[in-house]
């Protein structure tokens, strides 16, 4: 089984640069910084729910988007492979924006194993093509 789609720009910025995990705390889970974080990992959600579902109302009405994750495969084997696209310097570590995009769509990333790569977008377009294998 595979998965391929596309996450273009982050919740402030369609065209904008991927945002990486944000390591939190008790205390920081009400900072604007791990706010963005939360709002990237539903654009992920959401960017993966469009290329599954026929429209975009749909992907907003999924009970995921709001309380969980969409990818439960147990203690299967999981391949992800991400090639970023970044506008600029000012972006995160590409593992980092690896690890928000795990993080949003599976329950359990024990068994991924992952794969990065990078360029600096000629078209100006911030984005991340995805592949996962299952």
């Amino acid at each position: 089984m595979i998965f391929n789609f596309v996450i273009l720009g982050n919740p402030e910025d369609p065209k904008g640069n991927p945002v990486p995990y944000k390591r939190t705390t008790q205390a920081s889970k009400w900072s604007p910084e791990y706010q963005k974080y939360v709002m990237w990992k539903a654009h992920v959600q959401k960017a993966f729910a469009k290329k599954r579902l026929v429209s975009e109302r749909q992907a907003d009405n999924l009970n995921f988007l709001k309380h969980g994750k969409p990818l439960d495969f147990g203690k299967k084997k999981i391949n992800v492979t991400v090639m970023i696209s970044f506008v600029n310097d000012h972006h995160g570590d590409p593992d980092n924006v690896l690890k928000g995009i795990n993080d949003a769509l599976f329950v359990n990333d024990k068994y991924v194993a992952c794969s990065v790569d990078f360029i600096r977008a000629t078209d100006g377009q911030g984005m991340v093509a995805v592949t996962i294998e299952v």
